[in-house]
């Protein structure tokens, strides 16, 4: 797809976005930072979606500081009040650099989109007893959980018990 959206003489904010979408599609995530690069170059205006793509590939390579960056850049714009998913796209970014928990306390309004993420994401990541207590949070927002959240809970709590149960036998040695 990428070949066909090169060859329109002229680009726009929406098919920057498409090529970057592709790349994030096929875990090419340097080609997006080549694409943004590109975009600025070319005096294209940034806008929340460009850098939901960003943050997006950000998390994919650990990239903490480049994403921290690009966090600054979309508060000072005020992307963030703008969209949701680019809320939830910063949430998995600093959860996949290990950075997740003091962002998603300082968001005042979280949907379940936001939830999901950050239970999932640490459950993924090897935070199970932080995706327990982030159920926890859950259930006293919100009075029923959805398949996505009880599979979050579910993967979390399967990965407790599994470590507990390596250092009880020790499996595990910290």
């Amino acid at each position: 797809m990428e070949k066909e959206l090169e060859f329109i003489p002229e680009r726009n904010v929406v098919i920057w976005g498409a090529m970057m979408k592709v790349h994030l599609k096929f875990s090419n995530e340097f080609k997006v930072f080549e694409l943004f690069s590109e975009m600025r170059s070319s005096g294209f205006e940034l806008d929340p979606f460009t850098f939901e793509n960003l943050i997006r590939a950000c998390g994919n390579v650990s990239a903490g500081k480049e994403g921290r960056a690009c966090h600054g850049f979309c508060v000072k714009r005020n992307f963030i009040d703008y969209s949701m998913r680019l809320k939830a796209s910063l949430v998995d970014m600093y959860i996949k650099c290990g950075l997740a928990v003091k962002l998603f306390i300082e968001i005042p309004e979280k949907d379940v989109v936001l939830w999901t993420v950050m239970v999932a994401g640490c459950a993924k990541n090897g935070k199970s007893l932080e995706s327990i207590w982030l159920v926890q949070q859950i259930f006293e927002d919100f009075a029923t959980p959805n398949s996505v959240k009880l599979f979050g809970i579910l993967f979390a709590l399967i990965d407790a018990y599994s470590t507990k149960l390596g250092l009880e036998r020790n499996v595990i040695s910290w």
